[in-house]
């Protein structure tokens, strides 16, 4: 397998293990239901493209953290 599509393989189990964190999941609904509530009140293009900014960093500054709690984790495996 070309190392462009490992790259692809090692991001998707990348947010699989991210899925099963109860506050991406959380977060991940809070994103959803403020798309519905966007349809709802009718977004104009501008609108949609900072409300998706703004769901996107959300989610991926929560990816980033899971990380930094796995590998702290890792290195202090005895530490609560």
């Amino acid at each position: 397998m070309p190392v462009f599509l490992k790259s692809f393989v090692h991001a998707g189990r990348g947010l699989a293990a991210g899925l099963r964190e109860r506050n991406l999941r959380v977060m991940l609904a809070a994103g959803v239901a403020a798309g519905v509530l966007g349809l709802t009140l009718g977004l104009d293009r501008t609108e949609w493209a900072l409300l998706a900014l703004a769901i996107g960093l959300v989610l991926a500054v929560e990816l980033v953290n899971s990380a930094g709690e796995a590998l702290v984790d890792l290195l202090h495996p005895d530490h609560d």
